[in-house]
């Protein structure tokens, strides 16, 4: 007796998912700067191989991995040096226009980073009329930009991704001076332990940290973050605001009392731009 024939239909789902897998693996490898990013920074620091301090220092980063590499060949890295007497101040800066709204969040903290993130991407900022959603906002302490050699106490990063994967990231520097009230609201947003994962009650207004005007340094650099990826479009806002010794002090201790920024790397032969 003949075998029976297999149902033709197994044979098309067959097909289907092994072209669904194997697409799914084109599209990874592909996208692994985006997906790099986001996976990576939210696992908690023990399962990292890169941090701030000993092997895995900064210096070290491209030595840790191939996948690394951009950290010490790249020539458009993050962050960088400001000199405000050297940029461009001729009209070439992009328009940048904010559209944020109270979100809810979902805030993480990884030992090396606590994040506020936006499930909603109904948020989002506007760069020569290209939109970029509105994805997390993480605190850098110290400053990773300097502005004429001085560095800062703090800098908060807003980060954001366009439909096509491309990020931009808006950079607001904080010297010492009175309490912010939007810095402390990220701060009862955020988990104590690493690890952790929190769903607050209340919204977040990315919108409540900015300065009063729009102006801002722009140029094209990388994640400040293994692996480094470059054509991140940054946006350093001019306007430096206040934050509180205390409140450094705490996002510092939420973060593992470490410095956890990455020096400044070469400008090469980038512009800076000034929006006027």
């Amino acid at each position: 007796m003949k075998p029976a024939k297999k149902p033709a239909f197994k044979s098309a789902v067959g097909i289907v998912l092994l072209a669904a897998i194997v697409f799914l693996g084109i599209w990874i490898g592909e996208n692994s700067n985006i997906l790099g990013e986001e996976g990576t920074e939210d696992r908690v620091s023990g399962d990292l191989n890169w941090g701030y301090s000993g092997e895995g220092a900064p210096e070290n980063w491209s030595t840790l991995s191939d996948e690394y590499s951009k950290c010490s060949e790249g020539r458009e890295q993050s962050p960088i040096d400001i000199d405000t007497n050297a940029v461009d101040s001729d009209g070439d800066a992009p328009g940048l226009l904010f559209s944020y709204k109270d979100e809810d969040i979902h805030s993480t903290n990884t030992g090396l980073f606590v994040k506020v993130k936006y499930e909603e991407k109904s948020s989002y900022i506007q760069i020569d009329e290209r939109e970029f959603n509105l994805i997390e906002i993480h605190p850098h302490t110290p400053s990773e930009h300097t502005l004429d050699g001085d560095s800062f106490p703090m800098e908060m990063h807003i980060v954001h991704r366009a439909q096509s994967g491309q990020l931009a990231v808006v950079g607001i520097l904080f010297r010492l001076g009175d309490a912010h009230p939007a810095v402390q609201h990220f701060i009862d947003a955020v988990p104590i332990h690493p690890g952790d994962d929190y769903f607050p009650s209340e919204h977040f207004n990315a919108a409540d940290l900015l300065p009063s005007g729009n102006f801002h340094y722009g140029y094209y650099g990388s994640l400040t973050t293994p692996p480094c990826t470059e054509g991140v479009q940054w946006l350093v806002m001019s306007e430096i605001q206040e934050v509180s010794q205390e409140q450094v002090d705490q996002l510092s201790s939420l973060s593992g009392s470490i410095e956890n920024n990455r020096p400044v790397q070469p400008l090469g032969d980038r512009v800076v731009t000034f929006s006027l």
